[in-house]
């Protein structure tokens, strides 16, 4: 398709006697500290052409006999096999290609109470500055120079959502990937993740809960990154599924539906990936990424009747030379459906709170360090399972992210059995 490529690189030329400032130790801060380029060895006049890694980040070229060395400052780092070069991404998730970080014929951009649509390509209100594809696997892919997101963003549409720069990321609001439901109930799913079922039927798709079959029954929960809840009536959860490289961007499970009127189950989460050649940062909270899974509905018919199961929770990719958060991360499940007279289960929170399951039996989302779906009410009470947690995976030139003291994940790298993690990307 003739994708051109550009290096996330800045060229610079240094002259034999150059120097750089020591690093300062004073600073105290809690943040990042940058520290002043390495002294490089001086570059006497080529004699032919060549091509070396003078330190770990900076290719020397020489084009000819007697022309001036070129020092280039290569982000992901300069590596000598098969011959000196500064090294490229190879974006993970399926559907971005090292072409799509290009910053060729578009700008910086800055979002502040936009909504993106995965499924028409588009940013309203409308504003210039970016490119859209239509990536692998149906991946929305949204390519900017540099973004700087300073007010909250709604991401709607069935296919999931790649932010994609040459430059730097910064994201200081919420980026919503929950989709229509938001915080509440609903069985229409965030962007990537599978649609909640309908009342009597099992969700569709991967890790989907399964619908009722009988009286006073209830759905299962979604999964993904876990096991969806049992609903009332030992109606399966839906099965873990995906890996932690998040070889394909998806987002979760939804759950399964309840018996007779209404209770449809919830959404999976959304799936996000932020990609860029040089940095993201993630502000503090109320900042951060939201791709929590949607509740799922009560019943409103009889009172043998049975709520749908939470949706699972959706995924968050990043990746770049550098990362850091002080916000948040969260891909919580969403919490069961209760019985007639109870209420809907809440949508996957931004935090470390499992959502609640909804009143007269409905379990709670995953959260907070548990990765399967809670179980619905038992003894004929209706109450559906929740929704399993999703996927969160970092990944930098060093293989660590910088948390600062204000981030929260959830899950974190900690949690038993956690679906979090950070490594080295993949660099070529």
């Amino acid at each position: 398709m003739g994708r051109y490529i550009a290096l996330g690189s800045v060229v610079f030329t240094l002259f034999s006697g150059c120097k750089f400032a020591p690093p300062d130790d004073s600073n105290t801060s809690d943040g990042p500290i940058e520290i002043d380029a390495p002294l490089l060895p001086d570059a006497s006049a080529c004699t032919g052409v060549s091509a070396e890694c003078t330190t770990a980040d900076t290719l020397r070229t020489c084009s000819g006999d007697l022309a001036t060395p070129v020092d280039t400052g290569c982000t992901w780092g300069c590596l000598s096999a098969g011959g000196a070069h500064c090294g490229t991404l190879d974006p993970s998730g399926g559907g971005v290609v090292l072409a799509d970080l290009s910053a060729v014929g578009i700008g910086d951009v800055t979002l502040s109470g936009h909504t993106i649509d995965t499924d028409a390509g588009t940013i309203t209100p409308v504003i210039a500055g970016f490119t859209f594809l239509r990536g692998n696997n149906n991946v929305a892919i949204f390519h900017f120079n540099s973004l700087s997101i300073t007010g909250d963003v709604l991401v709607t549409g069935a296919a999931p959502l790649a932010l994609v720069a040459e430059g730097a990321i910064a994201v200081n609001a919420l980026i919503d990937a929950r989709g229509p439901c938001r915080a509440g109930s609903g069985r229409i799913a965030g962007p990537g993740g599978f649609d909640g079922g309908q009342n009597n039927s099992s969700a569709g798709g991967q890790g989907g809960g399964a619908g009722s079959n009988g009286s006073g029954d209830a759905g299962g929960g979604g999964g993904y990154g876990g096991v969806g809840g049992v609903g009332t009536g030992n109606q399966a959860g839906g099965t873990a599924f995906g890996d932690p490289q998040i070889t394909i961007l998806v987002g979760g499970g939804g759950g399964g539906g309840g018996h007779n009127d209404n209770g449809g189950g919830g959404g999976g989460g959304g799936a996000v990936q932020l990609v860029s050649n040089l940095s993201i940062t993630l502000g503090v909270a109320p900042a951060g990424i939201n791709g929590g899974g949607c509740g799922g509905s009560q019943s409103n018919g009889g009172g043998n009747d049975g709520g749908g199961g939470g949706g699972a929770g959706g995924t968050i990719l990043l990746e770049a030379p550098s990362i850091s958060v002080e916000g948040s991360l969260a891909v919580n499940g969403g919490g069961g459906g209760g019985r007639n007279n109870g209420s809907s289960g809440n949508g996957g929170r931004l935090d470390r709170t499992p959502a609640a399951g909804g009143g007269a039996g409905g379990g709670g989302g995953a959260g907070a360090g548990t990765i399967d779906g809670a179980p619905g009410g038992g003894g004929g009470s209706g109450g559906a399972g929740g929704g399993s947690v999703g996927r969160i995976r970092i990944n930098t030139r060093s293989g660590n992210v910088t948390l600062m003291s204000t981030a929260s994940l959830s899950p974190n790298f900690t949690d038993t059995g956690t679906t979090a993690s950070q490594a080295v990307a993949t660099v070529h």
